[in-house]
């Protein structure tokens, strides 16, 4: 996370990326940044709280749903006809942009992915996963990544 951190933080002070561009990449990309060092708060505390206070839960998720709107906006942003003239006179930036939002959008393709799971097991408790009798529908696919449900 840390190289990825230093990367965006690379292509924002490049030369080339104070080139005009139409599209305000690179605002996206220090929205980015800030996003990706609250990322990393939550990771360190969600690691550390075992268990995890309702205050840090719902920042994490407003943190989420925020997060998930700039990627939408991102994305949005590099499929306008403004951007295509940034991957001319900015490419670092139009690809590194580019790049950003492909994983918006695959990592909100698995929040989705994961949603109905998540309202089942609410609705009908330990019904997806019961890990102390070792049964319900997710229970093989995630008895290894058991972080999936912790928040």
């Amino acid at each position: 996370m840390a190289i990825g951190t230093w990367a965006k933080w690379r292509i924002a002070v490049w030369n080339e990326t104070s080139r005009f561009c139409p599209a305000n990449l690179l605002n996206y990309l220090i929205a980015d940044v800030a996003f990706t060092t609250l990322m990393l708060g939550f990771c360190f505390l969600l690691c550390q709280m075992d268990p995890v206070v309702f205050q840090i839960k719902v920042a994490f998720h407003a943190y989420g749903i925020l997060d998930a709107a700039m990627g939408i906006a991102m994305t949005m942003a590099i499929a306008s006809t403004p951007a295509s003239t940034c991957a001319t006179n900015t490419p670092i930036l139009y690809y590194g942009c580019l790049i950003l939002a492909i994983l918006h959008i695959s990592a909100l393709a698995i929040v989705v992915f994961l949603t109905p799971f998540w309202i089942a097991n609410s609705v009908w408790a330990l019904s997806v996963l019961n890990p102390r009798q070792r049964r319900g529908v997710c229970y093989e696919p995630v008895k290894c990544c058991t972080c999936l449900w912790h928040v």
